[in-house]
């Protein structure tokens, strides 16, 4: 019992130090810890913690030589800290959390504004729904006008046919 116990931080750093195993285990924990926070602020709608989150992860991004990431991730991290001088209206909602989507009241549940996009856009694109928008500028324009509702209106129609069958779907 005469021995000097360490307390866990000086421990793994000392680990760290002695065992390229554990430094090579711990970089990789630091760095997935990094990636839950973000998505933890995204799925809470925690602005300012997104913020943060985001500034945590951007070393990671140049550190793995992605290019693109690290010119446009360091854009969008300088324009989310300016906000709040440069549109403040806009800053004051997405500290109120409206800069995701959240398609549930279920806690932890909203998801980024983009992601929401892509699935009204499957929804509505699913078994033979709007396919080949590009080839006409028709249909397109009236996609980009009219798809969020449709989108909306068949997921409506959806949770109506599953109640009226009992929970069945």
């Amino acid at each position: 019992m005469g021995e000097n116990v360490l307390e866990f931080t000086d421990w793994c750093g000392k680990m760290r130090a002695e065992q390229p195993q554990f430094k090579y285990w711990a970089v990789v924990l630091e760095m997935e810890l990094n990636i839950f926070q973000i998505i933890e602020s995204i799925r809470t709608g925690h602005f300012l913690s997104y913020r943060e989150s985001l500034s945590m992860f951007i070393p990671w991004v140049f550190s793995f030589d992605h290019i693109n990431y690290a010119r446009w991730l360091s854009v969008h991290i300088r324009d989310m800290f300016s906000l709040s001088e440069t549109h403040p209206v806009i800053y004051k909602g997405c500290v109120a959390g409206r800069f995701v989507a959240h398609k549930t009241n279920r806690p932890i549940s909203a998801m980024a504004l983009g992601q929401a996009h892509e699935q009204a856009n499957a929804n509505v694109k699913g078994d033979g729904g709007a396919v080949g928008l590009t080839d006409n500028p028709n249909a397109l324009q009236r996609w980009m006008v009219a798809g969020q509702e449709m989108s909306r209106m068949v997921a409506e129609f959806e949770d109506d046919s599953c109640q009226g069958s009992e929970g069945s779907c």
